[in-house]
């Protein structure tokens, strides 16, 4: 299983020596484990990673060996972004790193981010009034001018709410 899963995985000891890495790790970093096994990781992050706030990125392995696990964290490599997380084994005495590349994760976030953005602008651009609702009548959201009509400063106010929550509530709210 180790040589088979898709996420980088390598073993080190509580010194930071690594003791092995797997197929996926060499596949992910680019570099052959040879570089990689018998050094102490942080010699390998340092030649890997841009040199600016290593120590504040990667934690050392007194940290990791105190805290017992770190929670997990992304670092830019090469064209990549990874995802890095590391526990501690005190029975076995390695600490273990999981290394994923989640770049195409990344881009896709980042698109759909670009994606939703463009359509609040063309909402918020539009001269009407535009809101969605759950099936229940609650309210998921609306453009600036709908946020305006319904006496809010801004879209992000009506989330959540439902038309009896709103200056209409006596008047309108039973016909929305």
């Amino acid at each position: 299983i180790f040589q088979t899963v898709p996420e980088g995985i390598a073993y080190a000891a509580f010194n930071g020596q690594v003791i092995s890495v797997n197929n996926s790790l060499e596949r992910i970093l680019g570099i052959p484990r040879e570089q990689i096994v018998g050094k102490n990781f942080m010699d390998v992050v340092k030649d890997l990673l841009p040199a600016n706030n290593i120590e504040d990125v990667i934690p050392s392995p007194a940290r990791l060996v105190q805290e017992n696990e770190i929670q997990p964290f992304e670092v830019e490599y090469k064209d990549k972004v990874l995802e890095v997380s590391v526990t501690v084994n005190k029975v076995s005495g390695r600490l273990t790193g999981v290394i994923r590349d989640i770049t195409e994760r990344r881009r896709a976030e980042d698109a759909l981010w670009q994606s939703s953005q463009m359509l609040q602008l063309v909402m918020d651009n539009i001269p009407a009034a535009v809101f969605w609702k759950d099936r229940n009548g609650v309210y998921l959201g609306c453009n600036q001018l709908s946020a305006i009509n319904s006496g809010l400063s801004s879209p992000r106010e009506i989330v959540g709410l439902t038309d009896f929550d709103l200056p209409w509530k006596d008047t309108h709210a039973e016909s929305y």
